[in-house]
């Protein structure tokens, strides 16, 4: 194969996980908040010996580690030098639109359920004035000018440790380049470093919570470390990785509290790099119609992630305004699921694009300095 060709190549695999994980994020986050526990299978685990569908944001970190490594290396294959603080605000520009307006309409709702209920109901995170302001500016799990947590629609917490990840990121590439170090050796060394934060739970500024921001980073340099280590894993060895996420995975099914320790670092070590590993080497061309199929789901997952919560507190508000209750259920979990897609198209495709083309007028090299005097 050329490598043109190659290069036209798409991640279809990893599109495909995204995807899927965001699917099962919400349905962890509705059992969570309906606080219902069922006798079979939990989408949100009635105890640490089950499942914790929840570290699926392991894999989200990682793919985006991935990939932020993956491009940077591209660019250094053909000699191309671009801006590394513009690269970060542009990640912010794509990112900071859409959940500053998902907050606003959750914040919104929440508001109009305390004036239909008189009851002061935040589901995904909420509060005051102060907890709003933090939320749109996603600082709320840094530590910085707020507690862990102050935070209204929780789950835009892995957006403040995504931007915070690739701001640490693109600083070790200046580093390392100003200092003449091979990335992988200075990655390796702050993985290491990240992993010895979350073990010891010491707790130091950008890296405030427990197991949020501190697993987000350790994640995302994972995700980076594998973009090294990939070329030089065997077919024999990508097939015993899947081996053993086979074997982890039906061991986390199995329930059995004794056999299941640490269940975070179990799942970051042993149940994923092997699905993403041999999901990378799914890889289709763009021109694809089942790619393109993927590609787009995968495209609006960021919505799916980033909306479900204020479409549940929508949904709350609507049956407080009939009076009625809904119980939960699989499959009322499944419609919320089909809603939440069906509505993350149209956002994506009449919102977050319009949005991201609209914010190309503010990119970094298109900056200039305005003197108000």
């Amino acid at each position: 194969m050329s490598e043109q060709k190659a290069a036209r190549k798409r991640f279809v695999g990893l599109d495909f996980l995204k995807a899927v994980a965001a699917i099962f994020i919400v349905m962890h986050h509705y059992q969570q908040v309906s606080g219902v526990i069922f006798t079979t299978f939990n989408f949100y685990p009635a105890s640490d010996a089950q499942l914790h569908l929840g570290f699926l944001t392991i894999l989200f970190f990682m793919i985006s580690g991935f990939l932020v490594e993956w491009q940077q290396q591209q660019e250094e294959r053909v000699g191309k030098q671009t801006s590394l603080p513009g690269k970060l605000w542009h990640k912010c520009l794509r990112i900071y639109p859409m959940a500053m307006i998902a907050c606003v309409v959750y914040v919104g709702l929440g508001i109009l359920d305390w004036l239909i209920t008189d009851k002061w109901n935040w589901i995904m995170g909420g509060g005051g004035i102060w907890t709003f302001f933090c939320s749109m500016t996603l600082n709320s799990n840094m530590g910085i000018w707020s507690s862990s947590r102050t935070i209204a629609n929780a789950p835009t917490w892995y957006l403040s440790t995504l931007i915070f990840s690739c701001a640490v990121y693109y600083l070790l590439v200046y580093l390392c380049r100003r200092l003449k170090v091979q990335r992988l050796l200075m990655g390796l060394i702050l993985f290491l470093f990240l992993c010895a934060i979350r073990t010891q739970g010491a707790v130091m500024p950008f890296l405030a919570d427990s197991w949020d921001q501190r697993g987000g980073m350790v994640s995302f340099f994972m995700g980076i470390l594998l973009c090294h280590l990939v070329p030089y894993i065997s077919r024999r060895v990508k097939y015993f990785l899947l081996f053993i996420s086979a074997g982890t995975l039906i061991v986390l099914l199995s329930g059995r509290g004794d056999w299941i320790e640490e269940q975070w670092w179990v799942q970051l070590f042993l149940l994923y790099p092997g699905i993403f590993i041999n999901a990378l080497y799914v890889q289709d061309s763009p021109d694809s119609k089942v790619c393109r199929m993927i590609h787009f789901f995968a495209s609006t997952s960021f919505n799916v992630y980033v909306w479900h919560c204020p479409i549940f507190m929508a949904e709350m508000v609507l049956l407080d305004i009939l009076g009625v209750s809904l119980p939960c259920t699989y499959g009322v979990m499944t419609v919320f699921v089909v809603v939440v897609e069906l509505l993350a198209i149209p956002l994506y495709l009449f919102v977050e694009k319009p949005l991201a083309k609209y914010m190309k007028k503010y990119e970094w090299q298109n900056l200039r300095p305005v003197d108000p005097l």
